[in-house]
Parts: C-alpha cells; sequence; structure tokens
C-alpha cells in the first residue's frame, strides 16, 4: 500500500463509476476543483472525505488501497487523438488567409499609375492648413 496509490485508484474508481469529476464532486460535497488536486496528487482528502468518495462510487474502503492498474498520464496537456485505420488522412489546409490571385486589371492600373506619377514635384497641401487655423 503506497499513498502515491490514491491519485491513480480514485481516477480509476471514478471512471468506472462512470462519473465525471463534476458529477463525483456533487455527490462528495466538494467542488470539482478538489476532486481534480485529489487525482493529480497535489492534496491529499480529509477522513471524511474519504468516506464520502467511498459512498459516493459505492465500493469498500479497500479499494483505495490497491495499486491502479492504469499508470498516471505522464505529461503536460492534452494526450493525442488515436489515428483511425483504414482512414485516409487528408492534408491539412494552409493556415492563414489565402492570397488574392493578381487581376489583369489591377496589373495594367497599377503600372499606368506608376508611369503617370510627377516624379519629384512637391505636392500642395490642399483644405485648411495648419497656419490659418483658428483665422477667419
Amino acid at each position: 500500500m503506497s499513498a502515491e496509490w490514491f491519485p491513480g485508484r480514485l481516477r480509476e474508481l471514478r471512471s468506472e463509476a462512470g462519473l465525471t469529476q463534476e458529477q463525483l464532486a456533487e455527490k462528495v460535497g466538494v467542488k470539482r476543483d478538489a476532486i481534480a488536486r485529489w487525482e493529480r496528487g497535489a492534496r491529499e482528502p480529509s477522513w471524511s472525505n474519504v468516506v464520502a468518495l467511498v459512498k459516493a462510487l459505492g465500493v469498500d474502503a479497500n479499494a483505495f488501497l490497491q495499486e491502479p492498474v492504469t499508470p498516471p498520464p505522464t505529461g503536460p496537456g492534452r494526450p493525442r487523438k488515436p489515428i483511425a485505420e483504414g482512414v485516409d488522412t487528408e492534408p491539412k489546409r494552409p493556415r492563414g488567409r489565402p492570397r488574392k490571385a493578381p487581376d489583369a486589371r489591377q496589373e495594367a492600373t497599377s503600372e499606368g499609375k506608376a508611369s503617370e506619377g510627377l516624379a519629384g514635384q512637391k505636392k500642395t497641401a490642399k483644405g485648411k492648413g495648419h497656419k490659418d487655423k483658428g483665422r477667419k
């Protein structure tokens, strides 16, 4: 018997009972975070919570003394989805916004504007300038 077994065993018993962490927490009378912490091994439940877990899961207290069958998941993050056999995997779509195809009209007008421009000439300001601000 090892106290290290408790988190894995609790997870197994909960999944065998077909309960989510939230459902088990409701039956035990604690928050879902408490169940998650117990299953991670970050916290240990009090004796009164262990008794409530035994009743909620419908098991004998000795069930927690057994070594878990499945090892606890290793590493952070969500596990990868299993690849279905016999199913062709499609290539992934390219990420980001697709590029626009150049339009023949756009190319002609952009070329024409470059040659028509007034190279080297200073543009004059139109409308109200900053100098006559406030004058009438």
